[in-house]
């Protein structure tokens, strides 16, 4: 018996001989090629039973195996972000609202982390990010998209301008001479 994971390639090479040294010719029952191979995809999921055949011109034996294949998650899609554009500018002081819509083909639940240059801001579909005036410099804004086993993630990268502040003043006491 075979055990694999969804997607996995299965290729049976059964151990034949003929002790008469004919030629052997063998046939596998479908899901197998004709070469006994089979290419897993998503929703594969199962027992297989598979029966190959070898034969020389006189004689046929057979034999059947089973091919268990297991359940693979499917990692979240990603169905639309904004900005669109993953390189942005921006200044100290401005806003960027960034947001996700994603979608998991098993329909798990999501989970969306979004991170500036890996530090963890916030969690939800969107993400409102306030440049500050230390801000200047290039940042990466990231959505780190999970459903509890796979994660997938969407990246910008913004490039922000210092921002000239005027100088601040104090005012004194009134002085008096």
């Amino acid at each position: 018996n075979i055990t694999v994971e969804e997607t996995d390639l299965v290729k049976v090479v059964p151990d034949v001989e003929d002790p008469d040294g004919d030629e052997v010719n063998l046939v596998f029952s479908l899901p197998l090629n004709a070469e006994g191979v089979w290419q897993t995809d998503f929703g594969d999921a199962g027992e297989h039973v598979i029966k190959v055949t070898a034969g020389d011109a006189e004689t046929t034996v057979g034999g059947e195996a089973v091919v268990t294949v297991t359940k693979k998650n499917q990692p979240p899609q990603i169905v639309s972000s904004t900005p669109q554009s993953r390189e942005l500018s921006a200044h100290e002081g401005d806003e960027i609202r960034f947001s996700v819509i994603a979608d998991d083909p098993e329909k798990q639940q999501l989970n969306v982390t979004w991170t500036v240059d890996d530090v963890q801001f916030e969690e939800g579909n969107s993400f409102d990010y306030s440049l500050d005036y230390d801000s200047a410099g290039t940042q990466r804004v990231a959505a780190l998209i999970s459903d509890g086993t796979d994660t997938v993630e969407r990246e910008w990268v913004v490039s922000v301008t210092n921002v000239n502040r005027p100088p601040s003043l104090q005012w004194l006491e009134d002085i008096r001479t």
